[in-house]
């Protein structure tokens, strides 16, 4: 088996880190939006504009961009080669979003549980199933284009 050429591993290289850019920059917009919706929802517009809610909105998308800047280059790889960037960010970013707000109202933040928080279980799940989907419904969309 021959190995891969320079030039194809430098190629490589540098989708993975353009992917994990992007993943960064749509993870921290996520995060960020995610902990707005539910600080919004939880406490109102006066604790989402506090200093605590915008320190919390802005730790959201620490964690967002970090969990961005693994799972973009993951997935994509692994499940979205032959979907479009655009469309695999944008549908991942709205399954993610909509998973952290769902496991936050599962499950809320409780300081004294030993689990996960479901916001971060929920945004993994989004996460996930969104992509799962797109892939699903993208092989559907060109199988059926293949029949035709």
């Amino acid at each position: 088996m021959a190995l891969p050429s320079a030039e194809r591993v430098s190629r490589i290289a540098l989708v993975t880190a353009g992917l994990s850019v992007a993943g960064g920059v749509v993870g921290a917009v996520c995060g960020a939006v995610a902990v707005a919706i539910i600080a919004g929802v939880e406490g109102g517009i006066g604790n989402l504009i506090s200093n605590f809610g915008v320190r919390l909105v802005g730790s959201a998308a620490g964690a967002g961009a970090v969990a961005g800047m693994i799972g973009a280059p993951a997935l994509a790889w692994g499940v979205l080669r032959r979907v479009p960037l655009g469309r695999a960010a944008f549908v991942t970013a709205i399954g993610t979003v909509i998973g952290a707000v769902v496991g936050q109202f599962l499950s809320p933040l409780n300081s004294h549980a030993s689990t996960l928080p479901g916001v971060i279980v929920g945004a993994f799940v989004g996460f996930l199933a969104a992509g799962v989907g797109l892939r699903i419904a993208t092989h559907r969309g060109s199988t059926s284009k293949q029949q035709a």
